[in-house]
């Protein structure tokens, strides 16, 4: 598998991203069998950890919101 360090290859290169004047930290991608590239497993696993809370917020509040207005609409709508 080949190497790539923040979307710039490193077959004798030297590693680091060459249009940025300030240091940044690169996140090792790998080639896979059917030559796309994968982020590291740990990435993964926080973004589909991060999705699932923020998930769960955004159910949770909209539940509370449903709960709280429940009933509180006129009877002729908003409009009239």
């Amino acid at each position: 598998m080949r190497r790539v360090e923040g979307g710039v290859s490193t077959d004798g290169g030297t590693g680091q991203d060459r249009g940025s004047t300030t240091p940044t930290q690169n996140i090792h991608f790998e080639h896979t069998e059917n030559g796309l590239l994968a982020p590291p497993v740990p990435l993964s696993v926080a973004v589909v950890i991060g999705g699932v809370i923020v998930t769960s917020v955004v159910l949770a509040y909209s539940a509370y919101a449903y709960r709280v207005f429940r009933g509180k609409t006129p009877d002729n709508g908003w409009e009239g």
